[in-house]
């Protein structure tokens, strides 16, 4: 099963738990050849194991950890510096 026609198409579902049968929904896009689903969750609801079984081996998990407080700051350090054109 395609989309309406060949192009590549991307979707992108955030905290996808709070939607009412996600997994179905899930499903049924897995099954449409031209479109990639990128999906994110914070809850642990969707990281159960039920989840990770339900989709192996059609995915890939991709652990984001927040930045601390010092990487942040140094960001901004950098953007200041570069900003007022001095050397890092």
């Amino acid at each position: 099963m395609a989309m309406k026609d060949d192009q590549k198409y991307y979707l992108l579902l955030d905290e996808v738990q709070f939607m009412p049968r996600f997994k179905e929904v899930l499903n049924s896009l897995l099954r449409i050849s031209n479109i990639d689903v990128y999906v994110t969750g914070s809850n642990s609801k969707f990281l159960s194991s039920d989840i990770v079984t339900e989709f192996r081996g059609r995915g890939d998990e991709i652990r984001i950890y927040p930045l601390s407080f010092c990487r942040v700051l140094c960001g901004f350090r950098m953007e200041i510096m570069m900003m007022l054109g001095r050397n890092i």
